[in-house]
């Protein structure tokens, strides 16, 4: 009995051991994996074609005028892992922005070299540098859809950036891998992790997220993860019939969009009165009577303890609020508690920057969000 049990011991631990090895040889045909070439397509958009060539390797691009030339803004977009940016270009063109420049990245249609995460990081750097070189005084705005995401996410780490919009983004291919794996990988093994959740946490200019919820490539959960994780002003809009690979087939995305580009607020937000009005709400759940007195408009914060205290106040209500979301809690008439959340979050960080109190939001932030 004893041997049996050994022997199945030791089998199953030689077939695990196999099938991470498996996955580990094989992890970057699962995470590359660029479609055939499209010469016809390439042919089609001869006229738009902007490649660039760096320490000899040839980067296939295109730039696209989009539909607000007034807009004063240049985009750079950054696809999926399975994307030709010429199947693209049609989409590409709804843009509401000046200018679109977009790259297949290398291994990707006609672009030279090797796909891999520390090739594409520095592809996209150098990506940015020409084109911000080529349009010194606009706004840049970086798009990233799914591992694009976390690609266009570095970029707005390390450069100025004025806009950022993250179509189905990422937690890390390790938290992918993981949930289509049963839990199986170690995260050691991964050798391109894109690891977005813990780039956002650098990233400070203002965000647009796109969730589908239909998404079962990149579940929502994931995106979440990466949202809160995200420094300044940004908001999270959800598309209800959207799967993971259709998010820029929806009107509501471009308008979403335009909006920023317009500086002006999103058709989608909560107005001031509900923010208002589901702020004390929270307050008196959680007894804090300054809070409330707060949110009312009947109290000021007037110094850095009130500061830090309205800020802690605040991650506790979200805690509250996510916890109704989970459990379909209604709150007024079925208001979007996870965008009222994040509403409150703009305007408060808003105040807080604005009368000297950052220093309190971001100790709040540390130990509470």
């Amino acid at each position: 009995m004893i041997t049996l049990l050994t022997t199945l011991a030791i089998t199953s631990v030689v077939a695990y051991g196999c099938y991470l090895l498996v996955l580990f040889l094989a992890q970057d045909k699962l995470l590359f994996r660029p479609p055939k070439p499209q010469h016809l397509l390439y042919e089609k958009y001869t006229k738009f074609h902007c490649g660039i060539t760096h320490n000899n390797i040839y980067l296939q691009g295109w730039v696209i005028t989009g539909i607000n030339e007034s807009s004063n803004t240049i985009a750079i977009y950054f696809g999926g892992n399975a994307e030709d940016i010429a199947e693209t270009i049609p989409t590409l063109k709804n843009f509401p922005v000046e200018k679109l420049y977009a790259f297949n990245y290398r291994g990707y249609g006609l672009s030279l070299g090797k796909p891999s995460q520390e090739n594409f990081y520095h592809d996209a750097l150098v990506i940015y540098d020409e084109i911000n070189n080529r349009h010194p005084n606009k706004n840049i705005m970086l798009i990233g859809y799914s591992l694009g995401s976390a690609i266009a996410g570095y970029v707005a780490k390390n450069k100025r950036t004025d806009h950022l919009i993250l179509l189905a983004p990422l937690d890390s291919i390790f938290r992918a891998a993981q949930e289509k794996f049963w839990g199986l990988i170690h995260k050691i093994l991964i050798r391109n992790n894109f690891e977005l959740s813990q780039t956002a946490k650098s990233i400070t200019c203002t965000t647009l997220v796109f969730v589908a919820e239909k998404d079962t490539t990149i579940t929502t959960h994931q995106s979440l993860k990466t949202y809160h994780a995200l420094k300044g002003k940004k908001q999270l809009i959800s598309i209800p019939e959207a799967t993971h690979n259709n998010l820029l087939d929806f009107k509501k995305t471009f308008e979403s969009i335009s909006c920023l580009t317009k500086n002006s607020q999103n058709n989608y937000q909560i107005d001031d009165e509900a923010i208002k009005r589901i702020a004390i709400y929270y307050a008196k759940k959680l007894k804090h009577p300054f809070a409330e007195e707060y949110f009312s408009g009947v109290r000021s914060i007037t110094n850095t303890d009130e500061a830090l205290e309205i800020a802690k106040v605040f991650w506790q209500m979200t805690d509250l609020a996510s916890e109704d979301h989970l459990n379909n809690v209604p709150v007024f008439d079925n208001v979007d508690i996870e965008l009222w959340a994040h509403n409150l979050f703009n305007k408060l960080y808003d105040y807080y920057e604005k009368n000297g109190f950052k220093e309190q939001w971001k100790i709040a932030e540390a130990q509470c969000g």
